[in-house]
C-alpha cells in the first residue's frame, strides 16, 4: 500500500492564526467546535516558562519527512546540553539523528518539522512546530507554534547514568518481525507524527497501560484514543492526510523502532466517549535502530497507568 504523499511533501510554513479545516471537522464531529480552537491559538513566541522547561531536557522527539516524502518520528538525545536558546522563536538542538536514521539528512535543507520536549520526571511536555535546518552538527529550529500540553498519560521515568557509547546498527524492513511485534505489544508509550498541507508537521505523545497498542499482524496496529484537550491537532491532520509516523523507544536499552505508514480513525457509535475512538495504523516501512542513545531510563511512576480515568484526575 502506498501512503498519500502530496501533503506530506509540502513544506509550506504554518500560517499563524489560520483555521485548521481538519481540526474543525473533527471538532464538529465530537460536538466541541468553536472558532479558533486548536492550532490558531498558538503563536511562535517561546514564553519564559516554555524556554526554561525545554532548556533542561536531554530528550526531544523530532518529526519530519525524508527524501521520499515519508513521514517519520525520531529521537534526539544528549548526555550534555541538548537545547540552546536563541531569540524568542529560535532553538538550537545540539544533536542530529544518528547515521541510518530516516531523518538523518532530512534537514540538510530547510524543512517543516515538529518537536516534542518531554520531561519524564515531572512530568511535563512542550511542543514546538516550525521549520528546521542542519548547520554542521546541530539543527536550528525556527518556531511557528510553541505551546505546553497537559501531563495526561505520561508514564514517569527516572534518568539513569549513561551507558557506554556504541555505533548505531540499523535494520530496514516493510513488515514487523515477531520480536518487534512483542516490543510494541508491551509498550506504554510511543510518539505519533502527522502532517497536513499548509499547516505543517506535528508530533505528540501517546501513553497508556502496557499493552494498550494492539498488534493484529505484521502490518497492522491499533490503539484507543484517550480523552485529551479537545484540540484534535493530530486527528485534524489525519482528516486531511492519513500519512503518519510512529516511534517506540526501548527506554532500558537505548534502542528505537520507527514506523512509517497510514492511519485511519474508527469512530464509534458515541463520538463523545473516548473509548469508542480507535486508531488503526498500517505499517509500510520499518526502521529499527540499535543503540540509538546512550541514555537510559527506568520507570518511576508511583501510580502506574491502568486506565484513562485515573489520568483524568492527574495534574
Amino acid at each position: 500500500m502506498t501512503s498519500p504523499t502530496s501533503s506530506t511533501s509540502d513544506s509550506s510554513p504554518v500560517v499563524e492564526g489560520r483555521e485548521h479545516e481538519g481540526e474543525q471537522a473533527v471538532q464538529r464531529r465530537t460536538g466541541g467546535v468553536r472558532p479558533g480552537k486548536g492550532s490558531p491559538m498558538f503563536g511562535p513566541h517561546l514564553r519564559t516558562e516554555l524556554a526554561e522547561m525545554i532548556s533542561e531536557q536531554p530528550l526531544v522527539i523530532l518529526a519530519g519527512v525524508d527524501c521520499e516524502a515519508r513521514l517519520w518520528a525520531t529521537v534526539l538525545t544528549s548526555e550534555h546540553r541538548l537545547v540552546r536558546l536563541g531569540d524568542s522563536d529560535t532553538v538550537r538542538l545540539d544533536a542530529l539523528p544518528v547515521p541510518g536514521d530516516p531523518l538523518r539528512h532530512a534537514f540538510d535543507t530547510e524543512q517543516a518539522c515538529a518537536t516534542l520536549f518531554l520531561d519524564l520526571a515531572a512530568p511535563r511536555r512542550v511542543r514546538i512546530n516550525g521549520r528546521a535546518r542542519r548547520h554542521g552538527g546541530h539543527l536550528e529550529l525556527r518556531s511557528e507554534q510553541a505551546f505546553r500540553n497537559c501531563a495526561k498519560y505520561i508514564h514517569q521515568r527516572e534518568l539513569l547514568e549513561p551507558a557506554p557509547s556504541r555505533p548505531a546498527r540499523v535494520l530496514h524492513s516493510t513488515a514487523l518481525s515477531p520480536r518487534q511485534q512483542d516490543w510494541i505489544a508491551t509498550a506504554d508509550t510511543f510518539f505519533f507524527a502527522s502532517n497536513a498541507a499548509q499547516h505543517g508537521a506535528d508530533v505528540n505523545h501517546r501513553g497508556g497501560p502496557s499493552g494498550f497498542v494492539r498488534v493484529a499482524d505484521d502490518h497492522t496496529l491499533s490503539w484507543p484514543d484517550y480523552r485529551g484537550n479537545g484540540f484534535y491537532m493530530t486527528f485534524g491532520n489525519l482528516e486531511l492526510d492519513q500519512s503518519c509516523g510512529l516511534c517506540f523507544l526501548d527506554w532500558e536499552h537505548g534502542h528505537s523502532l520507527h514506523l512509517s505508514g497510514i492511519a485511519r480513525v474508527e469512530w464509534g457509535p458515541d463520538p463523545h466517549d473516548h473509548t469508542h475512538r480507535i486508531v488503526h495504523f498500517t505499517v509500510e516501512h520499518v526502521v529499527e535502530i540499535r543503540d540509538t542513545t546512550t541514555l537510559r531510563w527506568r520507570s518511576s511512576d508511583p501510580t502506574p497507568i491502568t486506565s484513562p480515568d485515573q489520568q483524568e484526575g492527574r495534574p
